[in-house]
């Protein structure tokens, strides 16, 4: 048997952080489904914060895109011009 994932909680923030070791994309890609159904439910999102190079392009990032994404755009380019914080994220089509 695989651990299981592993979640924090940041109830002051209303965040919810799951990470799992997954084996191939399609397990990845049920685990995020459930994931994002259970939080459109409740009103959230799920968004992928990091996956395997191989993967990238392959795995919705982020699945909805939120009405703030142009702000988080414009503070990330403020806050981290050079791109290094957390790379690839907010780099979402929008058409």
């Amino acid at each position: 048997l695989r651990p299981a994932p592993t979640v924090l909680l940041d109830f002051a923030n209303g965040l919810v952080y799951a990470t799992a070791n997954l084996e191939n994309l399609g397990e990845a890609q049920a685990w995020v489904d459930k994931l994002r159904q259970a939080a459109l439910r409740l009103g959230g999102y799920t968004m992928v914060m990091e996956l395997p190079a191989e993967w990238d392009g392959r795995l919705e990032r982020f699945g909805y895109i939120p009405e703030a994404l142009p702000l988080m755009r414009t503070l990330k380019a403020h806050w981290d011009p050079a791109g290094i914080l957390n790379p690839g994220a907010f780099i979402v089509d929008q058409d």
